[in-house]
């Protein structure tokens, strides 16, 4: 189990909420090489998720790890940046996800 704010989620929600956030990250890089105008409110949206993550998340709130992928969310909402670029920290954000994985659960033993 999980120390969440509230109490505690089983090990599997939390290891699922990180598969998630992986395809939320793929999501970024068709939108930036189809230069869709909503980029930076997905990418703002994404970031209050992040944020509130380590609100409510006990073991994310001070992961180092964590806050390099708000980092990165942060440059992107922020600054101009060229499709090789997003394609580069999308992928270093995602590798970033399946660590905490591999941190906080060992594959085999993720239980209820």
């Amino acid at each position: 189990m999980i120390e969440v704010k509230y109490g505690q989620i089983p090990n599997k929600l939390l290891s699922n909420y990180l598969s998630y956030l992986v395809n939320k990250l793929f999501k970024v890089l068709p939108m930036k090489e189809k230069d869709v105008k909503s980029l930076n409110q997905y990418l703002k949206s994404l970031q209050i998720e992040l944020i509130g993550s380590t609100e409510l998340i006990s073991v994310l709130k001070n992961d180092p790890q964590f806050l390099t992928l708000m980092n990165t969310i942060e440059f992107f909402i922020e600054n101009e940046y060229d499709n090789q670029t997003c394609k580069r920290e999308v992928f270093k954000c995602i590798s970033i996800i399946k660590n905490l994985q591999k941190k906080y659960f060992n594959e085999n033993e993720v239980d209820g």
